[in-house]
């Protein structure tokens, strides 16, 4: 394999990485995620808050299984997020986007605008730059590495966002209590 093909598979299984902790983030905290305020309300908000984490599932299958069409689905769903979240910014901005459930917070604004955009813009440039080339799949021992890599990014997610709880719960007797 060429680097430019290894490029192109490393940007893909970074963008399975960020995809996929979306898709779960949204199930996981799925009451949270339909319950999202900035969203229309109606028939477009259900259509939204259903469609979303599905085409973040369909773009992680698609991005092990067919690598430069998987770019072109991530660079179209970033470049449609992006341009959301801009539009959402004077109106929304600081509210939780709800992109990754629980697991990360993430608030709309510019930052986030520019992020999904820059994303956009790599992906898209990585699928023109491989459609000459035949980029091979993403095979199961690659995508293994990824899933572990992913479940401990997740884990490490889940211990920052209790510790603080559990640090307070275990701080010693009388300690920023109203006695003191």
């Amino acid at each position: 394999m060429t680097a430019e093909t290894e490029l192109v598979r490393g940007l893909a299984g970074l963008l399975i990485l960020l995809f996929a902790a979306s898709f779960v983030g949204k199930v996981d905290a799925w009451h949270s995620w339909t319950a999202t305020s900035w969203l229309p309300p109606g028939l477009l908000g259900r259509t939204i808050r259903l469609l979303l984490p599905a085409l973040e599932g369909l773009t992680v299958m698609s991005l092990v299984a067919w690598p430069v069409v998987g770019l072109f689905m991530s660079s179209a769903l970033l470049a449609s997020l992006g341009v959301g979240v801009l539009l959402l910014t004077p109106s929304q901005k600081g509210e939780d986007c709800g992109c990754f459930g629980f697991m990360i917070q993430s608030r709309i604004g510019p930052a986030l605008g520019a992020r999904n955009l820059g994303l956009a813009a790599a992906s898209v440039l990585a699928g023109a730059i491989s459609l000459d080339k035949k980029v091979p799949r993403i095979h199961a021992p690659e995508a293994l590495i990824l899933l572990v890599v992913g479940l401990l990014l997740a884990l490490g997610l889940e211990v920052r966002r209790v510790f603080p709880v559990a640090k307070a719960l275990h701080r010693p007797f009388g300690e920023g209590t109203a006695d003191e």
